[in-house]
């Protein structure tokens, strides 16, 4: 192979070589935010769940509150409805997690192919 050809060769290595990285940098930041808002849902079921126990436990307390009941009732439906909304995050993150290291194989095997293929067009070396 001629040095032209390599050459021409090292720089589209090195242009898939920048593009793996920015991408890599895109979707570090995608599963950090996914992260975020993963975590966040689960604090809202969590305080959720706290809230509606918190209510169930007055109201079997015997105080005879019967406002506890109807509070208790929307606290229920509260909590269901963030741990729905924690479950669709959850499912999100974790297909994102899943494209992301598609992604990331299908990136390292472009860079794998082009740099067996640089190695196999290195100019022979010329003799001193």
């Amino acid at each position: 192979m001629s040095v032209d050809e390599h050459e021409r060769l090292l720089a589209e290595y090195e242009a898939v070589r920048r593009d793996v990285a920015r991408r890599a940098v895109a979707r570090d930041l995608a599963s950090k935010r996914a992260l975020a808002a993963q975590q966040a849902a689960h604090r809202a079921e969590r305080a959720a769940w706290a809230t509606l126990t918190e209510l169930r436990e007055a109201y079997r307390s015997g105080s005879g509150d019967l406002s506890l009941v109807a509070r208790a009732d929307q606290a229920e439906a509260g909590y269901e409805q963030a741990r729905e909304i924690a479950l669709t995050v959850s499912r999100a993150a974790e297909a994102l997690a899943r494209r992301a290291l598609d992604d990331s194989q299908a990136d390292n095997r472009r860079l794998l192919e082009l740099g067996l293929r640089l190695r196999a067009a290195r100019p022979a070396a010329t003799p001193a």
